[in-house]
């Protein structure tokens, strides 16, 4: 990952459960510290004997506070190395090396920025952060709750977890006319854009919605065909999790459709009036979409390669665009085995995405020359972002390294 070392975090509060972080070395320090010391109370001394005067009634209290103050400590040089990351690392490429791949996708990039409302994410993370008993309560009912449900559905049980995969504005820039003409604005002013990680100096002050892109106005281009004048702008959200993403996209469209495999975040979704499609049969209803939305479930998914049409059959012809977001280092995962083959098949995909390469640039010249290209989806626009996770008691918040491609199907041209 981008600093000098990674571990993988002990909870499963980003679901590729990966953290880019730098891991802090065991500290030990004073009288409360018990465990790997020589030297320290109830250790016996440097002698390499039990001492006997250690306080055996009051030793777990010791332990107990000896393991908090530790934990404490090292999340404290964790949060510094944090806050010291250079945020533009989020978002930089090198672009010459994919101009040496592949000359056309290199024209295709569009650079984003660390702007005020992922910013005011990442606020949020922090004043959560301080909630230190809510987080030790999560964390034990997650322990007990992971042994009859998915981690996706203990995370929406406890609401917890939320994701960030793009602003508004950065979803608008996306989004918007491919070929450059329609001017975009912002539905945030920003104010005072310094990179602050955990003040809330910089700020989002929201302006009334947007109109709904109506008929219209084409998404994905000009928009020749009189016929759409009273077609609704439909919009699906691929394994939409608690809808915290689909809320960003959502006031672009008339009608909202969303996927999503845990019960219970389908519960959630539907509090927040979305349809919710079978995630099997979502592709045979007839539907034709104006955007498909698949964030970060292509790595996660038991057949990648058959959503991959699914989602290019499912298309309105001409116009339609898929959005879609992948993890890169890319490491493949299905939670949940579709044929329900007994804990040997879980997490082994059925079908596996022709990936090769080591680097950001290198495994996304070859998703695109391997896997997009030859089903036929042609790349409009794409772009670096972080894929933002909300925290818990090891860390305030985790990301990784998100490719975002807006793509169309050739037969558009």
């Amino acid at each position: 990952m981008s600093m000098s070392s990674t571990v993988q975090s002990a909870t499963n509060a980003c679901p590729h459960n990966t953290v880019a972080t730098a891991p802090s070395p065991p500290i030990c320090g004073g009288n409360e510290c018990v465990i790997g010391c020589n030297g320290g109370a109830g250790s016996g001394g440097g002698s390499g004997k039990s001492s006997p005067m250690v306080d055996t009634v009051h030793q777990p209290t010791i332990l107990l506070r000896g393991s908090i103050a530790r934990s404490i400590y090292e999340r404290m040089q964790r949060e510094e190395q944090l806050k010291q990351f250079d945020k533009t690392r989020w978002y930089s490429v090198d672009l010459p090396m994919i101009d040496e791949q592949n000359p056309e996708l290199s024209g295709q990039f569009v650079q984003m920025d660390y702007d005020c409302q992922t910013r005011q994410f990442i606020n949020q993370c922090y004043e959560k952060s301080d909630q230190y008993f809510t987080h030790l309560f999560q964390s034990i009912a997650r322990t007990i709750l992971c042994l009859f449900m998915s981690s996706t559905s203990v995370n929406g049980l406890l609401g917890r977890g939320s994701m960030f995969v793009f602003s508004d504005q950065q979803f608008r820039t996306l989004i918007g006319d491919y070929d450059g003409r329609r001017q975009l604005t912002t539905d945030y002013d920003c104010h005072n854009t310094r990179q602050h990680s955990n003040s809330n100096n910089g700020f989002c002050t929201a302006r009334p919605p947007p109109p709904i892109i109506n008929s219209q106005t084409t998404i994905g281009g000009n928009n020749n065909n009189n016929n759409d004048q009273k077609t609704e702008r439909i919009l699906l959200d691929i394994g939409a999790g608690d809808g915290k993403v689909t809320e960003i996209m959502a006031k672009y469209f008339d009608k909202i459709y969303t996927t999503e495999i845990s019960s219970v975040m389908r519960k959630i979704l539907l509090k927040k009036g979305y349809h919710t499609l079978d995630i099997d049969e979502w592709h045979e209803y007839g539907l034709e979409f104006d955007v498909i939305a698949c964030l970060n479930v292509l790595d996660r998914c038991d057949r990648p390669m058959t959503m991959l049409e699914q989602m290019k059959s499912s298309l309105r012809p001409k116009s339609g665009l898929i959005v879609l977001a992948l993890v890169l280092p890319f490491s493949q995962y299905v939670e949940v085995n579709n044929d329900n083959q007994g804990a040997a098949q879980v997490g082994i995909p059925t079908e596996q995405l022709p990936i090769d390469g080591h680097t950001f640039e290198e495994q996304l010249t070859s998703f695109v020359d391997n896997a997009l290209t030859p089903n036929g989806l042609q790349v409009v626009k794409w772009t670096k972002l972080p894929y933002l996770c909300e925290g818990d008691l090891e860390l305030t918040y985790y990301w990784l390294y998100d490719v975002v491609l807006v793509l169309k199907t050739f037969e558009e041209d």
